[in-house]
């Protein structure tokens, strides 16, 4: 058996080892994904972009281009547009049954598409994208269905709006996706560079830094975060597996602080630091405040019952409790707030796990005269939500029609 020494064993030495192999992982990876975007040349969205402008079978006549763009056996990354016009005028360059998908309609539209159209067409064209999402982005009439208010002009001026206005939606289109497109492999990049306005010349341009930081706090939603301090989203986005790495900063957040408040919302730490967060939960903080301070300025509502009766009912028998002082001291405290919560329009009840809220909750809840008004429950997780239904079935609340539990 070999001698195993301690300078062998996992140390702190072997921390450093492990990060330059996941260096040189991500690396390898990056180098293979390079290859590949090379070979599927600049415009990796061609069909999805010709379907979005009306031809029939847009994947199949991109993939036929592609083909004649390479008859010559060369890899070399060529600007397809060309031979796109070409095929549109001439469509028995194609086989017989593209061909016949293909009429002088189809040319006569392309012709008569004004530059900042074709220029559309073609910045799409650059991203990986599906049919519906580039006909989304495309076609006017459907741009404005889905609520998408930018216009050709603003898309052309930051295509980073194709990120940060599809959010939300099932297929949305990833930042990801933009950025690569923008962003290419190098041999592409110089073959068929992306034109102005479009063009990002560099890895800190505003517009790229930030779509960039809505991503993140994106992500960090499906975390928990309403907001991240500003030192955590800038190392955040600073750590990015992308290329080229967006070294944003807090000089950088100062220089562009109006376009980036155009988007997303600062915000402050308790100890009075910066942070930001999405619009969305800034428009939530106030509408949550304005109503908490709504209700706190009503007037209380009246009325007396047995707070300690409806307490005891929701507990185990006080006989069986192992320290009869303490649990009185308990039930006694649960029954005061109990009477507080239902005289008082907001009620906050804060405790560590085991304290009682869920029982002082759910003997809230088994009031008819609370119940009768329609009750509505929030749990943050399934195991929450579990419990809350649990106590609620066990107390016979959910009988009323009005009662909801909803995660």
């Amino acid at each position: 058996m070999p001698k195993i020494t301690r300078n062998a064993c996992p140390s702190s030495r072997g921390k450093p080892a492990q990060h330059q192999l996941e260096h040189a992982a991500r690396g390898w990876v990056d180098t293979q994904l390079n290859r590949i975007w090379r070979l599927r040349g600049a415009f990796p969205g061609l069909g999805s972009a010709l379907t979005a402008f009306g031809l029939t079978h847009g994947t199949l006549v991109a993939h036929a281009i592609g083909q004649q763009l390479h008859a010559d056996g060369s890899q070399e990354v060529r600007d397809p547009w060309p031979l796109v016009e070409k095929v549109l005028h001439e469509p028995n360059t194609l086989t017989p049954d593209l061909a016949a998908t293909i009429g002088s309609t189809a040319a006569k539209l392309w012709g008569s598409l004004k530059p900042e159209r074709r220029a559309l067409l073609k910045l799409l064209a650059r991203f990986e994208i599906t049919a519906d999402q580039a006909t989304r982005w495309f076609v006017t009439e459907e741009r404005k269905r889905a609520g998408i208010t930018a216009s050709d002009t603003e898309i052309l001026a930051n295509p980073y709006l194709c990120f940060e206005d599809d959010r939300g939606r099932i297929d949305q289109i990833s930042a990801s996706v933009v950025d690569r497109g923008l962003f290419p492999e190098a041999t592409v990049a110089a073959s068929v560079p992306v034109p102005d306005p479009s063009c990002c010349s560099e890895a800190i341009d505003p517009r790229r830094g930030r779509a960039l930081m809505i991503n993140t706090l994106d992500r960090a939603a499906t975390e928990g975060h309403t907001l991240l301090p500003q030192s955590w989203l800038v190392q955040r986005v600073r750590d990015l597996d992308i290329s080229p790495q967006c070294a944003i900063g807090a000089d950088w957040i100062d220089a562009f602080d109006p376009f980036l408040k155009a988007r997303i919302v600062i915000a402050k730490m308790a100890d009075g630091t910066p942070a930001w967060q999405l619009q969305k939960f800034a428009q939530a903080r106030d509408i949550i405040s304005a109503r908490v301070k709504r209700r706190l300025a009503g007037k209380r509502h009246a009325g007396e019952h047995d707070w300690r009766a409806l307490i005891d009912q929701q507990l185990p028998p006080f006989a069986d409790a192992s320290d009869p002082e303490t649990e009185e001291l308990a039930r006694v405290e649960k029954a005061n707030a109990l009477g507080e919560i239902y005289r008082s329009r907001f009620s906050v009840v804060i405790g560590p796990a085991g304290t009682g809220k869920t029982s002082l909750l759910t003997a809230l809840l088994s009031m008819p005269s609370v119940a009768a008004g329609g009750v509505l429950l929030l749990a943050p997780t399934g195991k929450a939500r579990v419990q809350m239904q649990k106590r609620a079935n066990n107390a016979q609340v959910s009988r009323h029609e009005k009662f909801t539990v909803f995660q």
